[in-house]
């Protein structure tokens, strides 16, 4: 492994770490405060619509410099001060001021994430191996910080749980602050020419079908993904399992463990995923959908943690095919930041409008009617895969004949 990547993976993971244990004392401070999923849901809406904003700033940044790690860094910065706000805010119990740090935190999340992707390609020569190790150390945090988050809220209450989010991300800007320089930089930049990339991106996300077929699915992924919001699977344990708020920390460690095992997978058929990434796709959306079905028809606490820990493999492989996916077809480095930045802000505000929807259903209807139209959502998703997927076999296949011929 290289050392830059090494570097970034740890800086990556500390940050990861510190993001998680702030969500879990987010999520638990505003639900056991107002008892409302549709209010516990606010914050993440307001949040969703700032990562777009910072997922969109980053095209415009670009404009203006080439140096990634500069960006990174700032942004890092600035992610820290709002973290020391957010301790205050809770220190003096302020609800007001809680929302407003609430919905500026994820803008520097959503200039740190249309990076991440973009520079794994940059330090690490195997963008499936880069990936499938991002996800699957990501995933390992996650399962730490989730499993021990809520039991941390409760042994040290919300201030000191955040001081401890605050140092992990110190940390993360420490190691990131040591990564070469030289090599985060876009090559051939021409700011000149950046009033033309929102176009362009357009354009080749039109022209080619991978992209077109990934981006409009995804759009109904998403809308039907407001379930899987922290907010939802807690009022899903509470009002359908019928367990307290441990168990949904115990819900969320069993999906994070069939993520890593996925991610292990992914990272063990490497050669054999490169040359078939849109059928890993398509096989991970078909259980995704399934697994959605199986939400519906449960009421067993222990069934649900079966369909989460088979859940995590098929999301883990579903994700490190889209980015590959993007990747290879992006081309440079800049193509790379636009598209995973179009993608940051489709999918935050679409997953936004998919929370709002999604938890008025709950709270009028129940949380399973919430469940319900989700499934109908990713069904119609997964019908325009499939039908998009026998001409882009089609065409890989004319392609490869072509090329032989040759």
């Amino acid at each position: 492994m290289k050392n830059n990547f090494l570097k970034f993976i740890l800086s990556f993971n500390f940050s990861t770490l510190s993001d998680t244990l702030y969500i879990v004392v987010a999520t638990t401070y505003i639900y056991f405060l107002t008892d409302s999923l549709t209010l516990a849901s606010l914050p993440v809406v307001l949040a969703m619509i700032a990562f777009s904003g910072g997922s969109f700033f980053v095209g415009w940044v670009l404009s203006l410099t080439s140096n990634l790690k500069k960006l990174y860094l700032i942004s890092s910065i600035i992610k820290l001060v709002l973290l020391l706000m957010f301790f205050i805010v809770l220190y003096i119990n302020n609800l007001s001021l809680y929302f407003l740090v609430i919905t500026l935190i994820p803008f520097t999340s959503g200039i740190n994430q249309s990076l991440n992707y973009s520079i794994i390609p940059i330090v690490e020569d195997d963008n499936v191996k880069g990936n499938s190790t991002l996800t699957i150390t990501r995933n390992l945090i996650n399962l730490i910080a989730w499993s021990s988050g809520g039991m941390l809220v409760s042994l040290l209450n919300y201030n000191y749980v955040t001081i401890i989010s605050i140092i992990l991300l110190l940390l993360s800007i420490i190691i990131f602050s040591t990564l070469d320089k030289n090599k985060l930089y876009l090559a051939n930049y021409q700011p000149k020419k950046q009033k033309k990339n929102s176009k362009s991106i357009l354009k080749l996300i039109l022209k080619n079908k991978k992209l077109k077929m990934l981006f409009i699915s995804e759009v109904f992924f998403l809308l039907g993904g407001g379930i899987w919001t922290s907010s939802f699977i807690l009022a899903y344990v509470i009002n359908v399992l019928h367990r307290n708020e441990v168990w949904w920390g115990y819900l969320t460690a069993t999906f994070l463990c069939g993520s890593i095992i996925g991610g292990l997978v992914v990272l063990r058929l490497n050669n054999f995923l490169k040359k078939r990434l849109l059928f890993s796709l398509l096989i991970a959306s078909i259980f995704y959908s399934v697994v959605v079905l199986g939400y519906i028809l449960n009421s067993s606490f222990f069934i649900a943690a079966l369909l989460f820990l088979l859940f995590g493999v098929p999301t883990n492989l579903k994700e490190v095919a889209q980015v590959t996916i993007i990747q290879n077809n992006a081309g440079n480095t800049e193509n790379k930041v636009k598209l995973f930045s179009l993608y940051n802000v489709m999918d935050s505000v679409i997953h936004a409008g998919s929370i709002v929807i999604l938890g008025r259903i709950a709270d009028l209807y129940g949380i399973v009617s919430s469940f319900g139209l989700s499934f109908v959502l990713c069904s119609v998703g997964l019908l325009i895969m499939l039908i998009y997927f026998p001409k882009i076999n089609l065409d890989d296949h004319e392609k490869s004949t072509t090329n032989y011929t040759i």
